[in-house]
């Protein structure tokens, strides 16, 4: 079981330098979306004015201004889905080691030391898995300007809610034990 546990202790050590890549990559190619998202209204206003074919129209240039927005400011954009799904009044997520409070009777076979620390590291590591998925509904969502019939924009809200309840999992599993056990 001490294995185990070492296990899971280095994986939950090299998370805080994967989010932060994340943090830092969201930063940069939120920056991309909206330069092109501004060329593609420069574009689209100069199509206009030239009566040429349009490629481009306005809602996709505001598509990418608008999602590059979101995906620069992604730890507001988690808070504000935080605040919408879960009501809550602090609109930070929860901590990994937090969901002993949450969910103590549907978690009670699991109390212990090392029960304790493998599940607090699994939940860190569904939380990074659910920011990934909440950042890939974002990049999905900017995908549907581009092709709108594919459904894109529906599967880039069920990522994005998805990743939500991933990113605040002790809330989550808090809000199931008072479903089952309530």
């Amino acid at each position: 079981m001490d294995e185990l546990t070492d296990f899971f202790q280095r994986v939950v050590a090299i998370l805080s330098p994967a989010q932060a890549f994340v943090a830092v990559m969201c930063f940069v190619l939120g920056i991309a979306l909206v330069i092109m998202g501004i060329r593609l209204f420069l574009i689209t206003a100069e199509e206009r004015a030239h009566a040429h074919h349009r490629r481009h129209g306005f809602w996709q240039a505001s598509a990418y201004v608008v999602f590059g927005l979101l995906i620069i400011s992604l730890d507001l954009t988690l808070s504000a889905w935080i605040a919408s799904l879960f009501g809550a009044d602090n609109t930070t997520a929860s901590a990994a080691s937090e969901i002993m409070a949450y969910a103590p009777e549907m978690l009670a076979p699991v109390q212990g030391a090392p029960g304790e620390a493998i599940l607090i590291a699994l939940v860190r590591v569904a939380q990074f898995i659910g920011l990934l998925a909440v950042v890939r509904g974002l990049f999905l969502c900017v995908k549907s300007a581009d092709m709108p019939a594919q459904g894109l924009m529906g599967k880039g809200f069920i990522h994005m809610i998805a990743g939500v309840m991933a990113v605040d999992l002790p809330r989550t599993v808090g809000l199931f034990e008072n479903l089952f056990f309530a």
